[in-house]
């Protein structure tokens, strides 16, 4: 059982590692200023794969309690499954962390201009195309840096040729 606990330990950590790290703070922060937050990491759409969070939590709570006794894989999965629903209200405990890492880095005006702008059609586009955007200008910039490498390694051994030095 100490084994299992540690596991899922480490199973925690690794979800809060992987999320955004938030300022501490002693800000008092007001409620029109967190709402304003809530409002604009709803616009951005940042809230969406929040819904997954449980769910995969659940799921490798589930692998690391299997690990330790397979033979009881029904009981873990219904067992596990229950108490992940018994948590689902906990749900509003995220966005308003969230929400709170927000209102600590943005004034409560400078969230409203975020929301404006996501609300708008073209802030509601980049919220929808922004990641694959992203993704295709990394791989842009990939194939662009190979292209300059190459042509700017074979500028090089040129003018080392020229000037009689072989590599």
């Amino acid at each position: 059982m100490n084994r299992a606990r540690a596991l899922i330990g480490a199973i925690a950590l690794s979800v809060i590692a992987a999320l955004p790290a938030g300022r501490a703070s002693a800000q008092e922060i007001t409620p029109s200023h967190l709402q304003a937050a809530a409002e604009a990491v709803h616009a951005l759409g940042t809230d969406r794969d929040f819904d997954l969070v449980l769910p995969n939590v659940a799921t490798q709570v589930e692998v690391v309690l299997m690990q330790q006794r397979p033979d009881l894989y029904r009981q873990i999965t219904a067992t596990v499954q229950a108490a992940a629903l018994e948590l689902v209200q906990r749900r509003l405990d995220l966005n308003n962390d969230v929400a709170r890492v927000w209102a600590l880095t943005f004034t409560e005006d400078e969230l409203r201009q975020i929301t404006a702008f996501y609300q708008s059609p073209a802030g509601q586009k980049l919220a929808l195309q922004g990641q694959p955007m992203m993704q295709q200008t990394v791989e842009t910039l990939q194939a662009w840096s190979e292209r300059v490498s190459n042509e700017l390694l074979e500028r090089t051994l040129a003018q080392f040729q020229a000037q009689n030095i072989d590599f």
